[in-house]
């Protein structure tokens, strides 16, 4: 593992900042997410609360993979990264989180992503291009979370799956809960995003894990 971290590097000082401000804003989205999903179980609405937590690992996980990506560029670094800010009743800030995210897969992740291309840097195009199509996946989950909680209702989905880095004790928690709830409601079903390539990296690698909502 950290021999293929020190492998990667950035040639070019643009993709660097780009993998930087990318790193702020998933890293403060991940804390965003936290702090809402609190309020929505304030609200008694668990089941959102839980999709906030998991897209908060999901950030996470991005976050993790632009800082691997940097390698050994090494310093400190003032870093400007756009972030929703507020904290308002739970389909107030689902709005924050789609605002965010659409952000995220309309304008930033498009141009870092073919910055990243034009500078030839594979790991940091990689890693923007993972990031960028999850974040259509979140907007689209939080939409149907909105549509749920502008009407004072939870969400009443079971089971979403995501992609993202995830440590394998964690994984393996997850899929035996799912096996449980998988026996005790047939109705269930087991939907993949799909995983990223065997030949990524396996600090880049993703592995499709679920995010529970209880029935």
């Amino acid at each position: 593992m950290v021999e293929e971290l020190v492998k990667m590097k950035v040639n070019n000082d643009m993709t660097a900042d780009f993998l930087r401000q990318a790193y702020g804003g998933e890293s403060m989205a991940h804390m965003r997410y936290l702090i809402w999903a609190e309020i929505a179980e304030q609200e008694r609405m668990p089941n959102i609360a839980r999709l906030f937590r998991g897209i908060a690992y999901a950030e996470w996980a991005h976050a993790n993979n632009h800082f691997n990506v940097l390698g050994q560029r090494k310093g400190v670094y003032t870093v400007a990264a756009g972030g929703v800010f507020g904290v308002g009743k739970t389909a107030d800030n689902l709005q924050g989180a789609i605002d965010g995210e659409l952000h995220e897969v309309q304008q930033m992740y498009p141009v870092y992503l073919e910055a990243a291309r034009f500078q030839n840097e594979k790991d940091a195009e990689r890693s923007f291009g993972y990031a960028l199509e999850a974040e259509k996946i979140h907007a689209q989950l939080f939409k149907q979370a909105q549509d749920s909680a502008k009407q004072g209702k939870d969400m009443e989905t079971c089971i979403f799956v995501l992609s993202a880095v995830i440590p394998e004790q964690e994984k393996l928690r997850m899929f035996a809960r799912f096996a449980e709830l998988k026996r005790k409601n047939s109705k269930i079903s087991n939907t993949y995003i799909s995983r990223y390539k065997k030949k990524t990296p396996s600090s880049l690698r993703g592995s499709s894990f679920y995010i529970l909502m209880e029935p």
